[in-house]
């Protein structure tokens, strides 16, 4: 099981949980319970979270991170990508590299 108490008082940093709690809108015996595991962070809290320090609920409630969702050029580019041969694969980031380097503005 995820340590989120941990991750929350990770979050609250150097503010007391009376503080976090006043800045949150919630009590500090909620706070204390969040941090000691004793109660698990509503959907209010974890949206609060996430404005406030842009921590996604899912790594508060579960430790892992979400996938990004890809864009769907992005979605095209990588199915197409897992079509080609490997000598083809190399070729296209040769290709990708030098057009990333030649449209970097100049210094």
């Amino acid at each position: 099981m995820f340590d989120t108490g941990g991750l929350i008082r990770k979050l609250r940093g150097n503010l007391t949980q009376e503080e976090f709690a006043s800045e949150m809108g919630v009590g500090r015996t909620t706070i204390i319970r969040y941090e000691s595991n004793e109660r698990t962070p509503d959907a209010e809290f974890l949206l609060k979270l996430y404005d406030m320090f842009g921590v996604d609920p899912t790594h508060v409630l579960t430790g892992r991170m979400p996938v990004p969702t890809l864009e769907h050029e992005e979605a095209d580019l990588l199915d197409v990508w897992r079509r080609l041969s490997d000598a083809d694969k190399s070729a296209y980031l040769r290709i990708g590299r030098a057009l990333a380097e030649f449209r970097q503005p100049l210094k």
